[in-house]
């Protein structure tokens, strides 16, 4: 992701991100983040678990961030 950044006045992205362990052939988690600016001036981001497999699917922590 060469040039974007996170937490930016533009920020209404989704980052997919899948982690593995071991040989790195068996999937550990897969996860979905998402960050939008907010009108208060935060930035609200959201970790979601997307793994159908995974019995916390659905799963989602919700932050929020303020510089």
């Amino acid at each position: 992701m060469v040039g974007e950044e996170h937490l930016a006045l533009d920020s209404h992205r989704t980052f997919r991100m899948i982690y593995s362990k071991g040989s790195g052939n068996q999937i550990f988690s897969r996860l979905e983040m998402r960050e939008f600016y907010d009108e208060d001036g935060s930035y609200v981001c959201t970790l979601r678990n997307i793994d159908g497999n995974d019995p916390a699917f659905g799963t989602t922590m919700i932050s929020t961030v303020s510089l």
